[in-house]
């Protein structure tokens, strides 16, 4: 049987586990070891992805249970009342035949919200149901605040949207398809982050999915603004506010990109903006309806958005002058995308600076692996080795000159009277090539264009580290990024999670910004190396020497990159502190860290505060830090017992 065939064939299966998650596990799981066995990991992606949403699911019910009913509005009312910024938000939703209920309700969730400022903006795109022109007249009777044009023609979602921002006199844009619901409090929270923000452009929330019976499920916890996360999915979508003026600049929605239009706006807006200017609330703000034929559904409900999203991320990268090739995240998972960049014509020559602390025997594993597998030309290596170790430099010779490219060896003896930082400047010193590339001898290599992957996302404008996927022996995670603040210290997101799995909302199989990088295999420019003075000789004895210089490169506005289409298999660590997640081989260093960037512990800017710092899994907190003032105590918002709607 073939891979479409079964993909077909298990498709609503795959719906259903999220429908009733209890009933399907155990017979998911078997599938999903019957098709590992066969190979076809296409549909064990699916799985996967289906598996985790169930288990959330699950979570998330008691969670709205417990903390999402909003029970004192007349708070939110004092709140608001002394807001020194109370701009009209206009909400921009074009109708086209809706079922009657859902378009009800979609009106219905703009009229209670408990931010009265609002205007809605209605344009019908001709639709050829009676009781929609009906309808919607009764509601402008009912409340002067809801403005209606009908078109003429059917000119689909783009230029329906366009004629509603038409009917707009707001500072603000708020977008909202008309089966969708906003919860009561939605404008309100949009409105609260305008006045702690007056110059922010583009506010974006937190969202869920709500089915045909009005239960919720499918929460999306977002990362603040991340750029190449945005690349690989539209992060913004659901709640988006723009601000009116830079819609108005940039014409609005585009025609052609219809099932894409939301992302191709997004896409063009934040070219004219800030990232500063770009603002998430960690709120759910948003319920994305789903039913049947929708993309809430099943992405694969509708498979034409993905080529046209596709197409506007490549022409906004072409409007940016980047060169980059654009297409599909993974073979079997359609719907997010991979943006590879292009190396220069003249390739740059890269320096790999290999530091062997153990013996011949993992530098020789390691060299073999990298000379194996890499398909970059142009290198030189630097091997930091200890001079107490019987290195037998004559094999790693004949192995270098079997290599397909020439390849520069330099020795450098690591000095044990200095820390690591200052072995490493020393190499530093030695090395001819403008990107660097740092790699333990415990790092093998598992794919040819590893190297290429990394230096063409370093070579970009204001990057700092880039990291690769680092897996354990047995197929786990061991980095895909590293999260502060989880367990109290640092650990690598999605930590011992599958190889193919894809993540918390895919982000195991998408390029993204992280706050820190693994030391034992990452890229850097030599510029932006020593743009931030290398790396720190002075205030570390032995440990975190990669966490320092990440938060370094960080506070200096560069962005450290994971990358999951590098990988590397990684056996026992060299340097304990390197993989020290909880902080137990020198406390002192990991303390001079932590005063010195305590920010970056507090909230990561990467993990949603919603989400459970003691797990790696992006599990959902009990309670959430929406209620909570200090992180590091339960002190309760004395506004709030309860957060969201009264639905």
């Amino acid at each position: 049987m073939t891979q479409n065939i079964i993909s077909q064939v298990i498709q609503n299966y795959l719906n259903n586990i999220v429908r009733r998650p209890g009933h399907y596990l155990i017979a998911s799981l078997n599938i999903l070891r019957l098709l590992q066995t066969n190979g076809i990991n296409g549909v064990k992606d699916l799985i996967s992805l289906r598996l985790d949403q169930a288990r959330q699911r699950n979570n998330y019910f008691e969670w709205i249970k417990q903390f999402d009913t909003l029970i004192k509005p007349t708070l939110i009312k004092e709140q608001i009342a002394d807001f020194k910024l109370k701009p009209l938000i206009s909400v921009v939703m074009p109708v086209y035949n809706p079922p009657e209920k859902w378009l009800k309700i979609a009106i219905e969730s703009v009229r209670s919200q408990l931010y009265d400022n609002w205007e809605l903006c209605i344009a019908d795109d001709n639709s050829s149901n009676l009781y929609i022109k009906t309808m919607l007249e009764e509601y402008t009777k009912i409340d002067s605040r809801i403005k209606v044009i009908y078109r003429e023609t059917n000119g689909h979602i783009s230029a329906a949207s366009n004629s509603a921002i038409e009917l707009a006199r707001g500072e603000f844009i708020a977008l909202l398809d008309h089966d969708d619901e906003l919860p009561n409090y939605a404008l309100f929270k949009v409105v609260e982050c305008i006045n702690d923000n007056p110059d922010v452009c583009l506010i974006y929330s937190d969202e869920d999915k709500i089915n045909q019976n009005n239960e919720r499920y499918g929460p999306y916890f977002k990362s603040d603004w991340n750029y190449q996360l945005f690349l690989g999915q539209n992060i913004i979508s659901h709640l988006g506010v723009y601000r009116t003026s830079i819609i108005r600049r940039i014409q609005g929605f585009q025609l052609g990109v219809e099932g894409s239009q939301d992302y191709d706006l997004a896409l063009r807006f934040i070219e004219q903006i800030q990232p500063e200017q770009i603002k998430h609330i960690p709120y759910i703000l948003y319920h994305w309806r789903a039913i049947e034929g929708s993309a809430a559904l099943s992405p694969s409900e509708k498979l034409y958005p993905y080529e046209a999203a596709r197409k506007s991320i490549r022409n906004h990268l072409s409007r940016i002058n980047k060169q980059a090739i654009v297409s599909s995240a993974s073979l079997h998972i359609n719907h997010f995308h991979r943006v590879q960049y292009k190396l220069p014509k003249e390739i740059p020559l890269v320096t790999l600076i290999i530091i062997n602390l153990s013996d011949f025997y993992t530098l020789n594993s390691c060299l073999e692996a990298i000379f194996a597998t890499t398909s970059y030309a142009n290198l030189e290596i630097i091997l930091l080795f200890d001079d107490e170790l019987n290195t037998n430099f004559l094999s790693i010779k004949e192995i270098i000159k079997n290599c397909l490219n020439p390849v520069n060896l330099i020795l450098a003896t690591y000095n044990k009277k200095i820390n690591l930082g200052a072995n490493l400047n020393q190499a530093i010193s030695l090395a001819t090539g403008n990107v660097f590339c740092f790699i333990d001898t415990s790092v093998e290599p598992l794919t040819k264009d590893w190297l290429t992957e990394m230096v063409s996302i370093a070579l970009q404008d204001n990057i700092g580290m880039v990291g690769m996927k680092l897996l354990y022996e047995n197929d786990t995670i061991a980095h895909a990024g590293l999260i502060l603040g989880l367990r109290n210290y640092y650990s690598s997101a999605h930590h011992y999670f599958d190889r193919l799995s894809v993540g918390y909302h895919a982000r195991l199989i998408l390029m993204q910004e992280v706050t820190a990088i693994d030391g034992n295999c990452f890229v850097i420019t030599k510029n932006t190396l020593l743009n931030v003075g290398s790396f720190n000789q002075n205030d570390l004895s032995q440990c975190y020497f990669d966490l320092e210089l990440s938060l370094k490169l960080r506070q200096a506005n560069f962005k450290n990159i994971f990358t999951p289409y590098a990988e590397a298999s990684i056996g026992l660590r060299q340097n304990p502190c390197v993989d020290n997640i909880y902080a137990k081989y020198n406390q002192a260093d990991f303390d001079f860290i932590k005063s010195n960037y305590a920010d970056y512990f507090v909230k990561d800017f990467g993990f949603n505060p919603n989400l459970d710092v003691n797990f790696e899994d992006f599990r959902i907190a009990f309670p959430p830090p929406g209620l909570i003032n200090d992180r590091s105590g339960l002190v309760v918002d004395s506004k709030f017992v309860k957060l969201s709607n009264t639905n």
